[in-house]
């Protein structure tokens, strides 16, 4: 299917809205280093990852990218959605908190966002943004996610009382 730079597929979501994952390189752009961005003193460029089918492309680490943002978007119906990232190998240096109404306790549409810096030195990371959806509360089904040895079955019985569960790989290479 077709997929805008830095946006993935549209996913179903149990209220009949459409979830759309994005994640943005942030970046120091005019000499500025990754610390004055870290500290607010300088603003960085954002730069859409490519989604597709399989995830989001790599990206490549330098001294220029600073963090990433993640961003959920619900943007028709109000639905229930909690959102979390899970990192396979490597990690951030800090995050912001993920906002509230990504909580997976209230219904809402639109767009929220949070970001996480990048260490320095980084070594190969990988992580997934993981987003837990439905017409109702998902918080508790999102939890079982996060702690289920067998997960490939919960999604499956997820599915069935319609809470819908994205997972996004992306990978920084050093």
């Amino acid at each position: 299917g077709e997929s805008s730079p830095g946006v993935s597929p549209p996913v179903q979501v149990a209220a009949g809205g459409r979830l759309r994952l994005e994640v943005a390189e942030l970046r120091a752009v005019d000499g500025a280093t990754c610390a004055e961005v870290h500290l607010g003193m300088d603003t960085p460029e954002k730069i859409n990852v490519p989604g597709g089918a399989g995830g989001f492309v790599n990206s490549q680490h330098s001294r220029t990218l600073c963090g990433l943002e993640f961003t959920v978007e619900l943007p028709q119906i109000p639905a229930f959605a909690m959102a979390f990232v899970e990192v396979d190998e490597g990690g951030f240096a800090d995050c912001q908190v993920v906002p509230q109404d990504l909580n997976g306790i209230a219904a809402f549409s639109g767009r929220r966002s949070w970001s996480c810096n990048l260490p320095a030195q980084l070594a190969p990371m990988t992580y997934r943004l993981v987003v837990v959806s439905g017409a109702g509360p998902v918080s508790e089904s999102a939890q079982a996610f996060r702690t289920a040895d067998d997960r490939v079955a919960l999604v499956t019985a997820l599915e069935r009382d319609g809470v819908t569960i994205r997972e996004v790989p992306h990978t920084i290479i050093p």
